[in-house]
């Protein structure tokens, strides 16, 4: 299950940071453990308790569920799981979601469900205004309080009233914790002590919108937003607002020092760790290349990336690390390598089926008896929009890695 303390389901109200939220999440748990997208094979937003009852017994097997899934189905899902959310100044959450579909690519749309096509469609051609008045399904669901209705399960109807708010606040009561996405380094901070996952050094915001809104058109697009899309939320951001700031002032008052969880493995003699895994560490993008034969993570957006792990005491270890990409050779040729905190010298062997092979012989004496770490510092990190502006890939990355392996000297074959 990685290394969180819990089972975990994240409720994902779109455009709260929620994209971040996963990268981070999903470093914690093997890839298998984690609840694919498109487990019901409908848009999340559709899924309806019969739905959820036919498939009970097979999703709990997960270890980790985040989706656009109606909040109050995994109600019963709270004994087994921590459950989570994050709330959004309604005004901006809206705003945001819109440019979001406006500037969908056709390259991402070519994937996506007809529901996400017909919004987009209709962001794409019309001014926000306009937009709002449409009544075709899911633009209410989306933009008509849709934090209320995705809390409250009241996805399907066409005005909300206060008895949808009451049900909302009643969900987010039953949650484990509720975090705000314009205190989101608080709020992570928070989470990260309650689940055991390590906090972050570097936080990239992924799933940005490309178009930057000045204070004029934001005033604007306000203007255009009629007072019912926006009252409940408004009320139900309040209400959010004040349990955050209780969970804030309950530990500063109980004293609680919440630290972050380690969990000590057994000391092998080996350890072989693929990106396809959960695992300890920090600076690290979402995994890519799911469901193809390798896996691999970019590091990034900071310069330093960390993995931890438990190994036993032997004279002398071999760390190899495997790379399947990076954008400039250079980022790898001048990369620095540390194990806790000790430089060690490296060796780039070459390329072996399509992966560049870089080896490190390390002492005993730069190894622990408890949790050792590895660190790669790249001199830089940059976008592949950079070189290639085409992809719109924004994120500063280093190298993609694929594989860490650690073991005895004694045991190099004679291939390395």
């Amino acid at each position: 299950m990685g290394y969180s303390r819990h089972k975990i389901i994240f409720h994902h109200l779109p455009k709260t940071a929620g994209t971040t939220l996963i990268s981070l999440l999903d470093q914690a748990f093997d890839q298998t453990d984690i609840c694919p997208q498109d487990f019901f094979n409908i848009p999340s937003q559709d899924v309806r308790e019969e739905h959820l009852a036919l498939s009970y017994q097979q999703l709990i097997q997960y270890s980790l569920i985040h989706n656009h899934y109606p909040v109050p189905l995994f109600d019963s899902f709270s004994k087994e799981y921590f459950r989570f959310t994050f709330l959004r100044e309604p005004k901006a959450r809206l705003i945001s979601l819109y440019y979001d579909l406006k500037t969908k690519s056709d390259q991402s749309l070519r994937c996506a469900d007809q529901n996400a096509i017909l919004t987009a469609m209709y962001a794409k051609s019309l001014p926000l205004g306009d937009f709002l008045k449409k009544e075709e399904h899911p633009v209410p669901a989306l933009f008509d309080n849709g934090q209320v209705r995705l809390l409250s399960g009241s996805l399907e109807k066409k005005r909300l009233d206060y008895d949808d708010l009451e049900k909302a606040k009643q969900t987010l009561d039953r949650l484990d914790f509720v975090g705000i996405t314009g205190l989101f380094s608080s709020s992570l901070t928070l989470l990260c002590a309650r689940t055991g996952i390590l906090l972050p050094h570097v936080i990239e915001s992924l799933n940005q919108g490309k178009i930057k809104v000045t204070p004029v058109e934001m005033y604007k697009n306000e203007s255009e937003i009629p007072l019912e899309f926006t009252m409940f939320d408004e009320q139900l951001y309040r209400y959010g607002l004040e349990k955050f700031d209780h969970i804030c002032n309950s530990l500063l008052i109980g004293g609680k020092n919440y630290k972050h969880l380690t969990i000590n493995y057994r000391s092998q003699k080996e350890i072989t760790l693929t990106m396809d895994q959960g695992f300890k560490g920090d600076g690290w993008h979402a995994r890519e290349g799911v469901g193809s034969e390798k896996v691999w993570k970019w590091s990034g957006p900071a310069t330093r990336s960390t993995v931890s792990f438990f190994i036993a005491e032997i004279d002398i270890y071999l760390l190899q690390i495997y790379i399947i990409s990076v954008i400039k050779q250079e980022i790898v040729d001048d990369m620095n390598i540390y194990c806790n905190g000790e430089a060690v010298a490296w060796q780039h062997k070459g390329v072996k089926l399509g992966e560049q092979l870089i080896e490190a012989v390390i002492d005993k004496t730069a190894i622990k008896l408890d949790e050792n770490i590895i660190m790669l510092e790249v001199p830089y990190t940059i976008s592949h929009a950079t070189v290639e502006p085409e992809t719109h890939d924004y994120r500063e990355k280093g190298i993609a890695v694929t594989k860490f392996v650690m073991k005895p000297f004694s045991k190099i074959s004679l291939e390395t």
